[in-house]
């Protein structure tokens, strides 16, 4: 019975080492996370052989952590027997390559040292700035600060001068209200917004951070089609704000049978250039799933767009349109006449290919395009000083001074109580209840109303 009873011990031991050395990926994460640098370098040196079971990104988290872990304990040896495995990533073998070359020069010649590399000069730039930005990390974990310093701005030198996208809005009678009628209209014939850029493949690797929604990370092939087939328009009416996304797709039959696939639309806008607050939405095409994300510091103006957000999706042929529609009365306290700012805005399309940007990356506010209204404003008719006001319902009662009931507009659209734009007790300003919130239209103080929705 002991025998037996010993057996079992030593068969569970056994088992329980192999399932534990089966991810070394996951026993490195520990060690690291429990501060035990050295002893993780030291078993994740010793696991590099079942490395290779790793799928390609998590066998590059893997060397690239042991890089790491051998910079800041100053392992030199660990270094080298890296830089000599046959299956380390090429990416990083380049990185410890350079490093090696870099550490003994001083500072003054490490400049010099990058610009006359011929195997840098080779490389992409994406992949020169992923190299560069690497060593950088590496000289200063080795505390060899001013080296790294230099190299960090030469991979700041790869990056394209910044140039911000701006789009005039057209004020328009009446916009289409739907992408059909967009397609077949007299609008979807103009050029719109096509300034697109690839987007920045150095700066992909810091999406995961944001695990909100999965992207598309395909490699950069017939990129270049997206590019000159991705446009948009935007427009205003007395209802809101239209926008109307064109994107084509020579695949988009297999798509549509799959229900996904062509990638996604991620939008964002915000009503100012210096407003916290910003709003953001992903529609999966071809489908039209929509997705809302709230951004910023969601104070009590802040508005959800769950309800109050309109996105359709239609396709024809190899093209799809997508049209986004924002009513007047979503921006209540923020309105143009009101404000008379321009208003940040962005729109990335990650296709099968690759992601293309019209405004910077993901979240960065400050490279974000920017949408200008003084021309609608002028159009419009209508004089700054502009609010949203409401009509009340009319009926053989008094009814003007009622306010609505429970549960008849969404609480997105309810402005704080004695707050500048609704203060029941001085009978002023007054929620939209004319059946809904999106029937109400924005009119003038002082020049005449809009035509009723």
């Amino acid at each position: 019975m002991n025998r037996l009873a010993f057996f079992f011990t030593i068969s569970f031991l056994l088992v329980s080492g192999l399932l534990s050395g089966a991810d070394p990926l996951a026993n490195l994460r520990k060690s690291m996370a429990a501060g035990r640098d050295a002893a993780a370098l030291g078993e994740g040196m010793d696991a590099l052989s079942l490395a290779e079971k790793l799928a390609p990104k998590n066998r590059l988290e893997f060397f690239r952590k042991l890089v790491w872990l051998a910079c800041k304990t100053e392992n030199t040896q660990a270094l080298e027997k890296l830089a000599a495995w046959k299956t380390l990533p090429p990416e990083l073998g380049m990185e410890i390559a350079l490093l090696f070359r870099l550490k003994p020069l001083e500072s003054a010649w490490v400049r010099d040292e990058l610009r006359r590399s011929e195997e840098l000069a080779k490389l992409e730039p994406a992949m020169k700035f992923a190299v560069l930005r690497g060593v950088a990390n590496d000289l200063l974990l080795l505390n060899l600060s001013e080296s790294a310093r230099i190299v960090w701005e030469e991979a700041e030198r790869l990056k394209a001068p910044f140039k911000r996208n701006s789009l005039e809005v057209v004020w328009v009678p009446e916009a289409p209200p739907d992408a059909g009628s967009f397609r077949t209209g007299p609008f979807g014939n103009q050029k719109g917004a096509d300034a697109f850029i690839p987007y920045d493949l150095a700066a992909q690797s810091e999406l995961t951070a944001d695990a909100t929604v999965e992207r598309l990370g395909a490699g950069r092939k017939n990129l270049d089609f997206y590019l000159s087939h991705t446009r948009f328009l935007f427009l205003a009416d007395s209802r809101g704000l239209s926008l109307y996304v064109r994107c084509g797709e020579n695949e988009l039959e297999k798509y549509r049978a799959a229900g996904s696939g062509a990638g996604a639309l991620e939008i964002f806008f915000s009503p100012g250039m210096e407003a916290a607050d910003y709003y953001q939405l992903i529609v999966s095409l071809p489908n039209n799933k929509v997705d809302f994300y709230p951004k910023g510091s969601f104070n009590r103006t802040y508005r959800q767009m769950d309800g109050a957000v309109e996105t359709q999706t239609i396709c024809h042929g190899k093209e799809m349109v997508t049209r986004v529609f924002i009513p007047w009365s979503f921006f209540y306290n923020v309105l143009p006449w009101d404000t008379g700012k321009h208003w940040r805005f962005n729109v990335i399309r990650w296709t099968p290919a690759g992601g293309i940007t019209w405004g910077g990356r993901v979240h960065e506010l400050g490279r974000m395009g920017e949408l200008s209204g003084d021309g609608f404003l002028r159009n419009s008719g209508i004089r700054p000083g502009n609010s949203l006001r409401t009509r009340p319902r009319r009926s053989s009662k008094r009814t003007a001074n009622v306010c609505p009931k429970p549960g008849t507009i969404p609480n997105w659209a309810i402005p704080p109580f004695s707050g500048r734009f609704w203060n029941p007790l001085s009978g002023n300003w007054r929620i939209p209840f004319r059946h809904s919130v999106r029937e109400a239209w924005p009119t003038s103080r002082s020049a005449g109303r809009f035509s009723p929705i």
